[in-house]
């Protein structure tokens, strides 16, 4: 089972919604319209991002992850491959590193994990030589 693509697809449908943020920002205080054009995006991502962001929203990830919820499991490991840009993913790729590190998986997704973990730390030499 592959959630790559959905994670890429919902990655941008964020994106779209934070950049909407950043385009009415700057006009929010011009007139009433404009504030309520600005209110709108930012309630319309705030609505929509936790359950774009992970299936079955963000509020509870971790203890999915540590319970062994099969489907957590593997989007998480996809979205650790695929690694999608948007507001906080960095933080979600880190944090599911961390939290998979200790969880219960098939031999399989141990072995995907390892070989991510791996990519990982030479990615954090590579950059930290470059520094």
């Amino acid at each position: 089972m592959s959630f790559k693509s959905q994670i890429q697809q919902n990655a941008r449908a964020i994106s779209k919604l934070h950049e909407r943020i950043h385009e009415t920002f700057a006009r929010r205080d011009d007139n009433k319209q404009c504030r309520e054009l600005w209110e709108d995006a930012c309630s319309e991502f705030h609505d929509k991002y936790a359950g774009l962001a992970f299936p079955g929203g963000t509020s509870d990830i971790r203890e999915r992850l540590r319970a062994g919820d099969a489907v957590a499991v593997e989007y998480a490991l996809d979205f650790i491959e695929v690694r999608p840009y948007f507001f906080r993913s960095g933080y979600m790729y880190k944090d599911f590193m961390r939290v998979l590190r200790n969880c219960t998986l098939s031999d399989a997704q141990r072995k995907r994990y390892e070989q991510l973990k791996a990519e990982y730390d030479e990615y954090r030499k590579q950059r930290s030589a470059d520094a």
